[in-house]
């Protein structure tokens, strides 16, 4: 069941080593019985200007970091170009080869078109979707701030 009033938890979490490509399963410091889609309360726009140096590719996900944000994912992302999709990851296969067009190149705006999607656009016209795609489970894990930083699991 899925909440729209975006009655968010926040907790207090570790340093997931997300900066450092540490991969496989890592504990969560909160334990939630519903999943409340992209939190809207968070300032996104403190990742404009930022960009990212590494995409860390695990079995089950894919993790970056931008500025203080640092994303830990696990459900598709998809990337755009022009209106065109130019790539993505579902989980299923390796990230397209788009991905590195990402690195290096700085965020112009952070848009959430709903309570599913944060919309991440870059200085060289890519824009990624990071889309939550289950009310049942987590999808990403969201970290703001240096570490321990606040932990938002989506």
């Amino acid at each position: 069941m899925h909440q729209s009033n975006y009655a968010f938890k926040r907790t207090a979490g570790r340093d997931f080593g997300v900066s450092s490509c540490v991969l496989g399963p890592r504990p969560l410091n909160a334990a939630l019985d519903l999943m409340y889609g992209i939190p809207s309360d968070i300032n996104y726009s403190s990742m404009i200007g930022e960009f990212t140096t590494q995409v860390c590719v695990g079995q089950f996900d894919v993790q970056f970091t931008l500025g203080d944000f640092r994303f830990i994912i696990q459900s598709p992302i998809d990337l755009f170009k022009d209106g065109t999709r130019v790539g993505g990851w579902d989980g299923a296969s390796w990230p397209d080869t788009a991905f590195y067009d990402l690195m290096n190149v700085a965020v112009t705006s952070v848009d959430l078109p709903n309570d599913k999607t944060i919309r991440i656009s870059f200085e060289n016209g890519l824009i990624a979707e990071l889309i939550d795609n289950s009310d049942k489970y987590e999808t990403m894990q969201i970290i703001v701030g240096k570490a321990p930083g606040a932990v938002y699991i989506v």
